[in-house]
């Protein structure tokens, strides 16, 4: 039996300080048992909860996401997948302010999928990054600093082991309103786009 998809709505922790946004992520109820399993100590009591009740078949849950009252999930359809093997990434990171982060990755291995919700698709990606490392130019334009030592962003979501780092949940790599062009970007990506992913690495820093 082929696995549910769903697309949960959670706090967006690269939002500004002064302002709560939610950010869609997606995966199956074992993903989102493997974000609340990396949770640390009882944090987000709530959010335990509303997955408890959700894992046990209430799938029309409302409850608090930053400021908003909004669903917990919503069903997504499954349209294709394939699995990635990248080498030697760099990838320019711009935060919610617009500052710019140099990043560089040994390597990449994961799974991209293509979804459907309602009339919108998503490329959505979970991946596992091999030494992830940053350089920031406005402090030092020469200095590479390991990344894992500190995750701002959604709890649970970013998993270090040793020199690796993986998301729990699935990010959005691209959305797209016409179906053909999706696809055609599923078929022919040969670089990924990993703003989202680092979101929740650096937060709103």
């Amino acid at each position: 039996m082929k696995p549910e998809y769903f697309i949960y709505e959670l706090d967006d922790y690269s939002s500004p300080t002064i302002v709560s946004w939610t950010k869609p992520y997606f995966g199956t109820i074992g993903d989102f048992k493997s974000l609340v399993d990396n949770l640390p100590g009882k944090s987000m009591e709530e959010l335990r909860n509303t997955f408890e009740r959700f894992a046990a078949g209430e799938r029309r849950i409302v409850y608090h996401a930053g400021q908003a009252k909004i669903r917990f999930a919503h069903r997504v359809s499954l349209l294709a997948e394939k699995q990635f093997d990248l080498k030697k990434l760099t990838f320019e990171y711009k935060n919610t302010y617009g500052f710019p982060y140099k990043i560089r990755m040994t390597s990449a291995v994961g799974r991209l999928c293509l979804f459907k919700y309602e009339k919108v698709f998503y490329t959505v990606i979970w991946a596992k990054l091999e030494r992830p490392r940053y350089c920031n130019n406005h402090f030092d334009g020469r200095r590479w600093t390991e990344l894992g030592d500190m995750i701002w962003g959604f709890p649970g979501q970013i998993k270090m082991e040793g020199k690796f780092m993986k998301n729990a949940l699935g990010v959005i790599e691209k959305r797209f309103d016409d179906e053909a062009a999706a696809r055609e970007h599923f078929a022919s990506v040969s670089e990924i786009d990993w703003q989202k992913f680092y979101e929740d690495v650096f937060g709103d820093g």
